[in-house]
C-alpha cells in the first residue's frame, strides 16, 4: 500500500517593521511654526481684549466687547495669512487650538482692563442689610432684608418668638430707644467715603443724609438713630435709602421695597 504524501506548508512570509524615516529638521521647523502661531494668537487676542475694554468703558456697554470677541475669532485666519503663516496644512485641531488661546487672552485682557488698577466701572455693592433695634432690656433684636419667595416680597426676617419689626420700631418711637441700619458695602476698587443714609426721602428734595460708620465687621458699615421722633418717618412709615459711591465717581442706591417700608404710626 503506498504511503500518503505529507503536505507541505509554504513557508510564512515574516513580517518586519520599518519605522519611517525621522526628518529632524522638518520637525523642529514645524513646532518652531506652531510655536509663532501660538504667539501671534495670543497677541491678536490681547489687542482685541484691550479695545473690548475701551469700548465697554467709553460706550459703557459690554455687548460691543462680545461683538469684537465674535469678530476677533471669525478673522484669526486673515490676520494668519495677513502675518505670513502658511495655513494650508493647518488641522482643525490646529484652528481649535488658535481659537482657544484667543479667547483665553482675549478674556484674561478684557476682564483686566475694564478693572483696578486700569479701570473701574463697576459700583459699590450694596447687601445684606439690617436693621437692629434696642429693647427696654437693652439688647438687640436684629431683622434681616429679606426677599419672600412665596410672597414675591421683601420682608424683615427677625428672630423666631420676637415680637414684629413694627412693634419693636413703635415701642422705640415712644420710649426713645436707639435703633441702628447696617448694611455690607463693598467695591472692587475703594470707596470714595463712607456710605450715606438718607432719610425722609418723600417728598423729594427733604432727604436728610448721614454719614455711616465702619463697623469691627469688614466692608459693614452702620448708622445709629438715637431718637425715631426727630425727622426719621416719612408719612408715619420708616424708610430709608443707602448711597455708596467709589473713588472714581461710581454710584449704586439701595432703595427698600414698598413692601419692606413698616408703618410705626
Amino acid at each position: 500500500m503506498a504511503k500518503k504524501r505529507k503536505k507541505t506548508r509554504p513557508e510564512e512570509e515574516k513580517y518586519e517593521f520599518v519605522p519611517p524615516e525621522f526628518d529632524e529638521k522638518q520637525f523642529l521647523r514645524d513646532e518652531l511654526s506652531a510655536t509663532k502661531r501660538i504667539f501671534l494668537v495670543v497677541g491678536y487676542g490681547a489687542i482685541f481684549g484691550i479695545l473690548a475694554g475701551l469700548v465697554t468703558v467709553i460706550m459703557s456697554s459690554a455687548y460691543l466687547g462680545l461683538l469684537l470677541l465674535l469678530v476677533g475669532l471669525g478673522t484669526i485666519k486673515h490676520f494668519l495669512i495677513g502675518v505670513r503663516i502658511d495655513v494650508s496644512k493647518l488641522t482643525r485641531r490646529n484652528w481649535f487650538e488658535s481659537g482657544g488661546w484667543f479667547f483665553l487672552t482675549f478674556l484674561a485682557i478684557w476682564v483686566m482692563v475694564v478693572n483696578p488698577p486700569f479701570m473701574d466701572i463697576a459700583p459699590p455693592d450694596i447687601t445684606h442689610v439690617q436693621i437692629a433695634v434696642c429693647t427696654s432690656t437693652g439688647s438687640w433684636v436684629v431683622y434681616n432684608y429679606t426677599f419672600n419667595v412665596s410672597k414675591a416680597a421683601y420682608e424683615w426676617v427677625g428672630p423666631e418668638g420676637i415680637s414684629s419689626l413694627r412693634i419693636l420700631l413703635r415701642d422705640a418711637y415712644d420710649n426713645g430707644y436707639n435703633v441702628s441700619v447696617s448694611a455690607r458695602v463693598a467695591d472692587n476698587g475703594a470707596l470714595a467715603k463712607p456710605p450715606t443714609i438718607q432719610f425722609c426721602i418723600y417728598p423729594p428734595g427733604h432727604e436728610k443724609s448721614y454719614d455711616m460708620t465702619p463697623t469691627d465687621r469688614s466692608f459693614y458699615y452702620s448708622y445709629t438713630i438715637d431718637n425715631l421722633k426727630d425727622g426719621f418717618l416719612t408719612d408715619d412709615y420708616f424708610t430709608f435709602r443707602i448711597i455708596a459711591e467709589d473713588t472714581v465717581g461710581n454710584t449704586r442706591t439701595f432703595d427698600l421695597d414698598e413692601s419692606a417700608e413698616i408703618r410705626v404710626l
